[in-house]
């Protein structure tokens, strides 16, 4: 408090180039969830070109909140939940909120009895929603020529109104093998990437690459039927997170564990384009650590970049600066 009843802040370090923002205004905020669960947890949120928001995660409850157009209106773990902890119990969920959370406009449970977790969801310019993860359900596709695995993720495919299964298909990663994000072009076609060690039995077709010593970039074009790898020019181990520019699928940034990386030719070749912190980090003497990466869906040029515990970024000119 200063004289004559003035408030004020005291300020750390921040980039003075970049417009400061004290107290922000909440536009709304909200619970979701049922009276009867133990262990409901959201684990990925998007938003679509109209400003809708999607909530995906996993709930063990029966009566978590659906709507009359769910794909599947009732829980299925039921017998699992009743005999494992939470965790093993769960199913996914969806749920689409409108712009500002007043409306619920779908949501719709995914699973039956077996192990659920989401490890990402992305929404396509035809509000479709992709979700990755593992998840027992009844009509998923394997990889044709490969063996299955229980623990095999699942890549699916959601209406955009939130009622039809369009596919989903196992991913045959091999044992060790993680998938961290996913992205989806304008075409459909649907990328993943993760980290896999030598010893992962990691199924290989077409390989750009053969041996472990890059990091695993692939796309499919056809349901995961085949895969393409993408790895010229990037250096090191691990991949947090990618994205693809929704206006031209040529452009694909990656967020790796020292650099963003973006590619112009589909993944072909990678160019770094931001190695270090940007100035004003709380932990300047952090390693980068990208945990992911947003391309605005009304202009592509506008990106955004999560951080882990060093804030998020805003760039307006792709990446540049």
């Amino acid at each position: 408090m200063l004289r004559r009843g003035t408030a004020g802040f005291v300020l750390g370090a921040y980039n003075h180039r970049r417009p400061l923002t004290i107290d922000p205004v909440l536009v709304f905020s909200t619970l979701i969830g049922g009276v009867s669960s133990s262990f409901s947890q959201a684990r990925s949120v998007a938003v679509d070109s109209s400003g809708n928001i999607y909530v995906a995660g996993t709930t063990d409850a029966a009566d978590f909140p659906v709507t009359a157009n769910a794909y599947q209106a009732n829980y299925n773990n039921v017998q699992c939940g009743s005999v494992f902890s939470n965790a093993e119990g769960d199913d996914l969920f969806v749920s689409k909120f409108s712009g500002y959370g007043s409306t619920l406009l779908y949501s719709t449970y995914l699973g039956s009895a077996g192990y659920s977790g989401l490890m990402g969801m992305l929404i396509d310019p035809s509000g479709n929603v992709y979700l990755v993860g593992t998840v027992n359900l009844p009509n998923v596709n394997h990889a044709v020529g490969f063996p299955s695995l229980g623990s095999d993720p699942v890549v699916l495919k959601l209406s955009a109104d939130g009622s039809s299964l369009l596919y989903a298909t196992t991913v045959p990663l091999g044992a060790t093998a993680t998938i961290y994000a996913l992205a989806t072009d304008s075409a459909g076609a649907v990328y993943l990437t993760g980290y896999a060690n030598a010893d992962s039995g990691f199924p290989l077709v077409n390989a750009y690459q053969s041996t472990v010593s890059q990091p695993l970039v692939f796309k499919t074009t056809n349901s995961a039927q085949t895969w393409q790898g993408l790895a010229n020019g990037l250096a090191g181990a691990l991949v947090s997170s990618i994205a693809v520019d929704p206006e031209n699928p040529k452009t694909v940034y990656l967020g790796m564990w020292q650099a963003v990386y973006k590619s112009i030719d589909g993944g072909g070749h990678w160019s770094p384009i931001l190695q270090q912190l940007p100035a004003g980090a709380p932990y300047p003497q952090d390693d980068l650590l990208p945990t992911s990466i947003a391309i605005d869906p009304t202009n592509s040029r506008i990106l955004y970049l999560g951080t882990l515990d060093n804030g998020i970024y805003k760039s307006t000119d792709g990446g540049n600066t």
